[in-house]
């Protein structure tokens, strides 16, 4: 078969998509597409490897040494930590660094040693040494900044690396050393493996390569605390997260976590190549939350057994209405090939249509601060506001709209598109004054994806969570976990030798040498989960202090730069278009509500 990708079954987009960072941004606003690349220091894309460079001599780009993005990722603090609930002086000490001494009794702890961990901060050492008052793992925000110093950003340019010409003739000798080198983007950046940093930010692709998919249930199934309201009425449950898809020929995707006992590895597909054969169903999370949208509206509840039999019945790999949905559009049909293509103003194609770091600030600008300045009932335009006769083309000889009643008018207008309100309002003076909310009306219209103009409806919790920062998470977890289980081990081996007496007591006085740490282990990744699925927050549009009007113009004057917001409206249409399938199909009686 060779290399072929999976793509999300609402969007069409791929989850192997790349970004090249600018000199100067974080190491992890920076991601390759063309591998699962899991860990920080590897995941970046790299110099290309052919003789003739795809970015043009003018691009300003620049190729630095990335050999250093390993040592500095190692060395980072360590914040998934032990916290400290017994505040006396522990009576044994612990050294973590590989000391060939044995452990010693100490009669009495010195207290200038400086070992108290307050004393030192939120710091944590290099050495992620643990205090051994810890008690249990916990969650604390990550102490790392992100932001490049000015020593840093000098190091990439004084980094920067070219291949010699006796490099260039040797493929091998190019490869080896491509791989050692990161490309970052100049302005003019036009390198194939990724998106250019300086056309769309880290922020606007936040989860562009996470993936997650809905599993058919069976009957060993049994709910769980953190399963969302509708896995519980549904045939079908979540998975947890996955990162970048391997190739349909090479490997399935690893969800993190591993929820309801699926395997280590899971293969999910948007195509049924086998008749009947029901593989998982893949999606962003973002895209599985304007589905949501979308099927509460046109069915009034999130129906994901509709959507999962339409994928059934409707998306084998020769099936014309599959293949009409994910080449709807058409910048996403000239992105789409064996791999995906990263076109220079094609860049929307990948921004998280949920989050949309500009969205708020944008409409912020058509709020007011108070109720009592400002009326809905208003006109829509200044002129008329500030009591001015704005000009008409129209004199009002034959104008047969001005010997209507204002209400009547105002019932005309509702029924038509912004152009056509547009247009009248050019020829008749009747339709000078329009009030603001109006405009509200022509929104939900015209813009049905806006929902942050209706009342706050918070998305489900995995919508707001890449893979990235849930893998990091997990490392650290399970690192503090293993520490944990390191010192309680230490601890019973040299009490069993010393002095077996004082075990029990001992254990008492200090309650975390006999912890579940596999529990707290769960825990822990638990509350990640839910912290990281909080840590973001949508807004809504106050409904009396908006001017609606204004929402529309600014939305349509900044439409090249709400990448999101495009992306939105897109994604939408697909999920009308597949709702419009399912009560097709089940008006035909081919799909049928279960309930469990």
């Amino acid at each position: 078969m060779g290399y072929s990708e999976v793509r999300c079954q609402l969007c069409g987009v791929g989850f192997n998509i790349g970004r090249v960072r600018r000199a100067g941004e974080p190491l992890n606003t920076a991601f390759s597409f063309a591998e699962q690349k899991l860990h920080l220091e590897h995941n970046f894309v790299n110099k290309s490897i052919n003789k003739r460079e795809y970015c043009p001599e003018n691009s300003l780009c620049i190729n630095v040494k990335a050999n250093r993005r390993k040592e500095q990722s190692s060395t980072r603090p360590n914040a998934w930590l032990l916290s400290t609930e017994d505040d006396d002086d522990p009576d044994w000490e612990y050294q973590s660094q590989g000391d060939s001494e044995p452990l010693e009794y100490a009669e009495e702890e010195d207290p200038s040693d400086g070992s108290n961990s307050e004393a030192e901060g939120d710091t944590v050492s290099e050495s992620c040494d643990i205090d051994s008052r810890s008690t249990e793992i916990s969650i604390r925000p990550s102490q790392r900044s992100n932001s490049p110093t000015l020593v840093e950003l000098m190091e990439d340019l004084e980094n920067e690396e070219s291949p010699s010409e006796e490099e260039d003739d040797n493929f091998e000798a190019r490869y080896n050393r491509s791989r050692t080198l990161e490309h970052l983007a100049g302005p003019l950046c036009n390198h194939p493996r990724g998106y250019n940093g300086n056309n769309i930010s880290a922020e606007e692709m936040f989860g562009c390569c996470t993936s997650q998919c809905l599993v058919p249930k069976d009957g060993f199934w049994k709910p769980h605390p953190t399963d969302e309201d509708f896995e519980l009425s549904s045939k079908y449950f979540l998975s947890g997260l996955g990162g970048h898809m391997n190739s349909r020929d090479y490997g399935g995707v690893r969800p993190l976590p591993s929820r309801h006992g699926l395997g280590d590895e899971i293969h999910p597909d948007d195509q049924i190549w086998q008749a009947g054969e029901e593989v998982p169903l893949p999606f962003h999370p973002a895209c599985l939350e304007i589905y949501r949208r979308v099927s509460q509206i046109r069915f009034g509840e999130f129906n994901v057994d509709g959507l999962c039999q339409w994928r059934l019945l409707e998306c084998g790999h020769a099936n014309e209405v599959y293949n009409a949905i994910s080449h709807s559009h058409p910048v996403l049909r000239r992105a789409l090939s064996q791999e995906w293509h990263h076109r220079i103003g094609d860049e929307w194609l990948a921004a998280n249509p949920l989050l949309i770091p500009s969205l708020h600030s944008t409409l912020e600008e058509a709020t007011y601060e108070s109720s009592d300045t400002f009326n809905p009932c208003d006109s829509a335009f200044s002129s008329c506001r500030e009591g001015v006769e704005p000009k008409s083309q129209a004199t009002g000889h034959g104008d047969c709209f001005q010997g209507l009643p204002q209400e009547a008018n105002l019932l005309i207008v509702e029924m038509l598109l912004s152009s056509d309100i547009a247009a009248l309002r050019l020829v008749s003076r009747a339709f000078t004054h329009l009030p603001i909310c109006l405009w509200k009306k022509l929104l939900k219209k015209e813009m049905p994806w806006l929902w942050e103009m209706r009342d706050y409806s918070p998305p489900y919790k995995w919508s707001a969570i890449a893979y990235s920062e849930l893998k990091e998470d997990e490392e650290r977890i399970k690192k503090a976990a293993e520490e944990l289980r390191h010192l309680q081990h230490v601890y019973r081996q040299v009490f069993e030798e010393e002095m077996p007496e004082h075990w029990e007591q001992y254990c008492m006085d200090h309650p975390w040498l006999t912890d579940d740490v596999d529990a707290e282990e769960r825990v822990a990744n638990e509350q990640s989960i839910t912290r990281l699925g909080s840590s973001r927050s949508l807004f809504s549009l106050p409904q009396n202090r908006t001017n609606w009007y204004e929402v529309y113009t600014l939305i349509k004057r900044n439409w090249d730069d709400l990448k999101g917001l495009r992306n939105r409206e897109r994604i939408w249409t697909v999920c009308e278009t597949i709702c419009d399938g399912i009560e097709k199909l089940t008006e035909k009686g081919k799909i049928i509500h279960h309930e469990i």
